[in-house]
């Protein structure tokens, strides 16, 4: 009896039926699957509370749950910050390395606070290192936004000469594209509008992260390179 079903289970997994089940995603819809979530799951810590933090344990509790978070963040980019294609792996790497900027300022802060409270520091010094910890946090966020439109090359073909008005060559399907977007939607909601409109403030994380993504989700919805906003040319 064990034979016989093992033979009908290897004749299931042979069938061509059984193979065609299975989808294989595109590289560009994989690499901007990983992308938002870990710009989801870095807004998730920014929205942590921090800022009313008043000693050093609440400091170090405060930016310990934070750096926590986003180092879940940027597990989302590991596979790809090595890959073999300069095109991916070099914005997986800049998202990857301002995380761990900010990662580290957390660290710092938590160092400052546990040195002024024991009287380590002037005031001063406490002034100064936190202007260098915030200017780090800053220079984190700065990669991140520097990242996004390398972000969204990695979703259209390559192609010499193009105009505003040309199609975009998308290198993913109709349906990773709406995927995708739907994912966008579930993930971030109306934060995208939130941290994004008028009052907000462009130099904050949250507007960084969000601003990115709905790039992103601009781009998907676009035909032409106009829609999207793509007005670089390619060089001859």
């Amino acid at each position: 009896m064990k034979n016989i079903l093992l033979s009908l289970l290897v004749l299931a997994l042979s069938s061509p039926l059984c193979f065609a089940q299975v989808k294989v995603s595109s590289p560009a819809y994989d690499f901007g699957y990983d992308v938002i979530h870990a710009f989801s799951v870095c807004l998730d810590a920014m929205e942590l509370p921090y800022s009313d933090a008043e000693s050093a344990s609440e400091v170090a509790s405060m930016a310990g749950r934070r750096n926590a978070t986003l180092e879940n963040a940027r597990s989302w980019l590991l596979k790809w910050q090595n890959s073999d294609v300069s095109s991916v792996a070099l914005p997986a790497e800049m998202i990857y390395t301002g995380i761990g900027k900010q990662i580290q300022a957390y660290k710092q802060d938590i160092a400052l606070y546990r040195d002024w409270e024991l009287g380590n520091l002037s005031e001063s010094d406490f002034g100064w290192r936190v202007e260098e910890n915030g200017q780090l946090g800053w220079d984190a966020w700065d990669a991140v936004r520097a990242s996004g439109k390398l972000v969204m090359w990695t979703m259209v073909k390559p192609k010499g000469k193009y105009k505003p008005t040309d199609r975009i060559p998308f290198s993913m399907t109709s349906a990773e594209k709406i995927s995708l977007l739907n994912e966008i939607d579930k993930l971030f909601g109306d934060k995208l509008v939130q941290y994004t409109s008028d009052v907000a403030d462009p130099e904050e994380a949250d507007h960084v992260i969000a601003l990115a993504v709905l790039r992103i989700k601009k781009l998907l919805k676009s035909i032409t390179y106009a829609e999207a906003g793509i007005l670089l040319y390619a060089k001859d």
